[in-house]
């Protein structure tokens, strides 16, 4: 898919107002909404007017944002950014996570695009047991601890914050925040 063809899909997501939760069980949930951000999931100080988003989402363009992996399946906490890392890990007998995923700067950003790092997850169980994640410098986060589905998720960077529209069940994160977006994600995890 072509910049400009994505441009006229994701403007024509946004003037819909189809922003939705992401991976949730039900076919409810609202958008992702945070300090100084829009509800289309735009952030502190930016407008979605540049050439390079759409929606109020920064695009990445061709070729990855912050680097690339480029160590195959050499096993490091690195590894995959973007990639549905608990489904992998599965296939390939790895080490087993409750929860794992990619926070990147842009909606889009393909496979093993390197994502950003420092970004803290703040994950609520059902039950009220908050976990506190950070991603690596490839933008990976992940835990082993159980977790009370479903769960609520904040990221928070540098001041600002960013809630997801609904609650949880799948700990799978970059099952459905692909670069194309499933199951109503509409991309990427995005820093706030």
């Amino acid at each position: 898919m072509t910049v400009s063809s994505w441009k006229l899909k994701w403007a024509a997501v946004a003037t819909l107002g189809l922003f939705a939760s992401a991976c949730t069980s039900d076919s409810g949930g609202g958008a992702d909404a945070g300090a100084g951000g829009s509800a289309a999931g735009g952030t502190a100080g930016d407008s979605g007017t540049n050439d390079g988003a759409v929606g109020g989402y920064p695009m990445a363009g061709p070729g990855c944002t912050d680097g690339e992996w480029t160590g195959g399946d050499e096993e490091s906490e690195l590894m995959h950014p973007g990639t549905a890392c608990i489904q992998c890990h599965d296939e390939r007998d790895g080490p087993r996570y409750s929860i794992a995923g990619t926070i990147f700067r842009t909606i889009d950003e393909a496979d093993d695009c390197d994502g950003a790092g420092s970004a803290e997850i703040e994950i609520t169980g059902n039950d009220g047991n908050v976990q506190t994640l950070h991603s690596n410098g490839a933008g990976n986060f992940s835990t082993r601890r159980a977790i009370v589905a479903p769960y609520t998720v904040v990221v928070r960077y540098q001041g600002r914050e960013r809630v997801m529209g609904g609650p949880q069940e799948s700990g799978d994160c970059n099952t459905c925040h692909t670069d194309t977006g499933a199951s109503n994600a509409p991309g990427r995890i995005l820093l706030p």
